[in-house]
């Protein structure tokens, strides 16, 4: 079967406005620079192929250089749009440069349609192996996405090398675009194909980036970075769970930031914010990659350290104390009094069990209030239960008796 050329040009640029305009109500309330981009890209495209598809009835140089170097635009607002989905920067403007190429190639070469359709598929080959190489080498949570537009796109690369070494072989093959012929119709179906695949395909990298941010928000802590309360909690309920099969040791500790609100008085809540900030970080630095940390409400943190005994609790609860004490933070210029931290560790025995999370919790708590009592910028762990299944009750008569 073979495609007339003219009516794929129309269909090109009547399938590219009204993606453009789903895309445009669809997007209108977070149109974020990338999006942006890849709209304008749209209109660009949809504007070069009315342009081809008018060839007689528009000059010559507007259906030929004109709308060719508006397909390269696209290619460059594409490629432009992707480097900003993924935070790139785009120094010296280097995806736009084919443009220019591509109009000073056609012009060089007018009245030559087939140096013209070379030109025009070399440098459209450039603009798509470079979409795919980009996207082969980023580093996401959705690789099959990235795979497919990717591929795709290297495979539109691979194919117009192909014509173009089949134009300087083969004298048969159609000089101007729209021309009927095999070779023609298998360019405009791929490019069809290509449309749809990184249309949709990019259409769900922005809803997989969109649930990505509506996931952090919803288990992040929005001043700190650190877990918010909710998601620490589920977490724990999960290792609690873990632990209660498992049999393995569990530590919970609860940190509270010493005289936090001389901070705040001395210094504005700013500074405040910009202490916990380092905090957290400082933190994150100390813990293992099993742990998990936790902002558990205004200046209190939590950290949660799995397969991890009394002892290695205790050890990794001074580690942090320690490194809170030798932060140096600096507001405005000032060195800040250095800032301190009480501990409250609880430990979960291998072989012992709580019969829920807010036992642990409580048992942390209760060891902070300690370390608050006796002095501040110190670390207490809390009495282990004596019996696992014994009611706390006589727990604590049968530690009384000792």
């Amino acid at each position: 079967m073979i495609i007339d050329p003219r009516t794929a040009a129309v269909f090109f640029s009547v399938t590219a406005m009204t993606l453009l305009v789903l895309a445009f109500f669809s997007f209108r309330r977070r149109l974020t620079p990338a999006i942006r981009l890849w709209l304008v890209s749209l209109l660009v495209h949809a504007a070069a192929w009315s342009l081809v598809a008018s060839r007689g009835e528009v000059p010559g140089w507007a259906s030929s250089v004109l709308a060719f170097s508006l397909l390269s635009l696209h290619h460059a607002l594409v490629l432009a749009s992707l480097l900003r989905f993924y935070d790139l920067p785009l120094r010296r403007h280097w995806p736009y440069w084919p443009v220019p190429l591509m109009a000073a190639g056609l012009l060089w070469f007018a009245g030559n349609p087939a140096a013209s359709q070379m030109v025009g598929g070399l440098i459209f080959a450039l603009q798509m192996a470079l979409v795919g190489a980009l996207l082969f080498t980023r580093s996401d949570s959705w690789p099959g996405l990235r795979i497919v537009i990717g591929g795709t796109a290297l495979a539109g690369s691979a194919l117009l090398l192909l014509r173009v070494a089949l134009q300087l072989t083969d004298s048969a093959l159609p000089r101007e675009l729209l021309t009927p012929s095999p070779e023609q119709s298998g360019i405009f179906l791929f490019g069809f194909i290509f449309r749809l695949v990184f249309a949709f395909s990019f259409l769900l990298l922005l809803e997989a980036q969109r649930y990505e941010e509506l996931r952090v928000l919803a288990t992040r802590d929005p001043l700190t970075g650190a877990r918010n309360r909710r998601s620490f909690f589920e977490l724990v309920e999960q290792e609690v769970a873990r632990q209660r099969r498992s049999g393995e040791a569990l530590t919970l500790m609860i940190l509270d930031l010493d005289h936090f609100k001389q901070v705040n008085d001395d210094y504005g809540h700013l500074a405040g914010d910009q202490v916990l900030r380092e905090v957290k970080a400082a933190i994150e630095h100390l813990l293992r990659l099993p742990d998990s940390l936790a902002r558990y409400g205004g200046e209190e943190f939590c950290i949660l350290a799995p397969n991890t005994d009394a002892g290695g609790g205790a050890t990794l609860a001074e580690r942090v104390r320690n490194g809170i004490a030798g932060l140096t933070l600096t507001i405005g210029g000032k060195n800040l009094q250095p800032v301190t931290a009480s501990i409250g560790v609880a430990t979960l025995a291998v072989g012992e069990s709580v019969a829920n999370v807010d036992e642990l919790l409580a048992r942390a708590d209760a060891a902070l209030y300690q370390a608050k009592n006796a002095g501040r910028n110190r670390v207490v762990i809390a009495a282990p239960a004596i019996c696992a299944g014994v009611p706390e009750g006589l727990n604590a008569a049968l530690s009384a008796m000792k």
